[in-house]
């Protein structure tokens, strides 16, 4: 499963858990049973959960790999665009970003794309992973709206989705701002990956507040496009060694999941899951975080 909250879920909604919840009660296989779920959030009662691990690193298997090689952090890098935003699905609460973006005049400011699917709405040439290259190059920040934002729907209820968008940021050695519900930014910092609390505000990642925490994002992006591009590339170069330090631990991830993924060689080997917090205590030893 992705990231159902399985205590909250309204099993009239989802009749194929209900009856398997109820074949698990009936037989007394509470203890054998087990639900693998990408919510990192960890609140769940009703099954066992164990969390996954599958998209950090994700950009380099399958069709992903299309957009292209590891962009090294450069402090030559040349930027254009204070922003890369990228919006490959209609979501609500990507909808209502965009329209602040575009109300107040931001939308300049990026190289971005909204249903990248639909060619007239596209705003980047080609479809939504292959990206990399001049598109990332030339931006400096990562603009990532995430798959799940809220945190007050029934059957999401708490939860930290970590996907693919994200990882983009590490390969292309690039500092990103999270559009994603409560605790993201923690739960990267908890596997031990460096964020850039030193150069903006990120206190946005503890506002419960749906609406309090996107107007949050929204000035901090209004911020960092008032700055100039000398600006932006002298804070770049400041970066560099947390951004060396994300890709590096993004390589040490992916050289896990090779040699720990959970399902069989012929089956889904390109997504490499593997444990989550298997995954952590390996971190905690290798790098003392």
């Amino acid at each position: 499963m992705e990231v159902y909250n399985f205590d909250n879920l309204e099993y009239e909604l989802f009749p194929h858990l209900k009856v398997l919840k109820n074949f698990i009660k009936k037989y007394n296989l509470e203890d054998k049973f087990f639900i693998y779920t990408h919510n990192w959030a960890d609140r769940f009662t009703e099954f066992n959960i164990k969390k996954l691990c599958n998209f950090i690193s994700f950009c380099d298997h399958g069709e992903i790999s299309e957009a292209g090689a590891m962009i090294p952090a450069n402090p030559n890098r040349r930027f254009i665009k204070h922003f890369l935003y990228l919006n490959r699905k209609h979501r609500h609460h990507r909808e209502l970003f965009y329209n602040k973006l575009d109300k107040g005049d931001l939308l300049k400011n990026c190289h971005y794309s909204y249903r990248a699917y639909d060619l007239k709405n596209n705003h980047i040439p080609g479809n939504i992973s292959s990206v990399g290259g001049y598109y990332a190059n030339t931006s400096f920040c990562h603009l990532v709206t995430e798959t799940q934002y809220y945190n007050h729907l029934p059957y999401y209820g708490e939860t930290i989705f970590v996907t693919e968008k994200v990882d983009k940021a590490f390969k292309y050695a690039n500092p990103f701002i999270v559009l994603s519900a409560p605790n993201y930014i923690k739960a990267l910092k908890e596997l031990g990956f460096k964020t850039f609390s030193q150069w903006w505000d990120e206190s946005y990642d503890e506002e419960e507040k749906h609406d309090v925490r996107m107007d949050k994002i929204y000035k901090l992006v209004e911020d960092i496009s008032s700055w100039s591009i000398s600006k932006v590339q002298k804070v770049y170069r400041e970066m560099i060694p947390i951004l060396i330090h994300n890709q590096n631990l993004r390589v040490s991830i992916s050289n896990f999941k090779r040699d720990n993924y959970l399902v069989s060689e012929d089956v889904l080997k390109s997504y490499r899951f593997c444990d989550y917090d298997q995954l952590k205590l390996w971190l905690n030893n290798l790098h003392h975080f």
